[in-house]
């Protein structure tokens, strides 16, 4: 149930994905998509973008694999999102039982919110699916504690610096976890 309902996230997702014109912020995600890696950094500088590079230096990767078109790039968040009703699944099955995950996975698959986010090319959705498995580690490390070894604190780690690294407000979540 769980894989069908990324597949169906997915699908809905990418359901006339380029359909919306481009507003402001995602010109400025495609013009990032079209640097390098190390001009990026030079870029946020001079324009004072306040959002840190991690998610347009993997837009920039993407772009390298899948192309640069508008439905390309934008397919990357639908990707991320249909991941992220995964992560959710696997977090609410974990903090509570399958019942509530299969329910919160559900809920986000068909949450409009959560759908146009999915459908835009920002970093919402990488950070969203970043805090949805720092929550499932942070529960498994603070609850169960069992089995940890060194990939599951270089797991924390990773997913901790890639959400700092996408969004400011992850310094936030973190502190709350």
């Amino acid at each position: 149930a769980p894989w069908a309902l990324m597949v169906l996230a997915l699908l809905l997702r990418l359901y006339h994905l380029d359909a919306q014109s481009l507003w402001y912020d995602e010109g400025w995600s495609i013009e990032l998509a079209h640097e390098s890696p190390a001009r990026v950094f030079f870029r946020l500088k001079d324009f004072a973008d306040p959002h840190p590079p991690g998610y347009y230096l993997l837009l920039i990767f993407w772009g390298h694999l899948f192309g640069r078109s508008v439905w390309a790039l934008r397919a990357l968040s639908a990707l991320l999102g249909a991941l992220t009703v995964g992560a959710i699944y696997y977090a609410g099955k974990q903090l509570f039982d399958r019942a509530t995950g299969l329910l919160a996975a559900v809920v986000l698959t068909l949450s409009s919110a959560h759908w146009v986010y999915s459908q835009e090319m920002r970093m919402y959705t990488l950070l969203t699916l970043c805090l949805a498995l720092l929550l499932e580690l942070f529960h498994r490390y603070g609850f169960r504690r069992e089995g940890w070894s060194w990939r599951h604190w270089l797991a924390l780690v990773g997913l901790e610096a890639l959400a700092v690294y996408t969004h400011c407000f992850a310094v936030f979540a973190r502190a709350a976890l």
